[in-house]
C-alpha cells in the first residue's frame, strides 16, 4: 500500500497506538510496540 514508509511510519504508528488494542488485543498492541522500537 505505502510507497514510502518514512513518511507513513508516523502515521501508521499512532493509527496502531489508537486501534491497536480493538484490532490485535493487548498482547498484539505490545508486538506492534516491539516491532517500532
Amino acid at each position: 500500500m505505502a510507497r514510502e514508509y518514512g513518511d507513513v511510519t508516523p502515521v501508521a504508528a499512532e493509527v496502531l497506538a489508537e486501534h491497536g488494542r480493538t484490532i490485535f488485543g493487548e498482547n498484539g498492541l505490545t508486538q506492534v510496540l516491539s516491532f517500532f522500537k
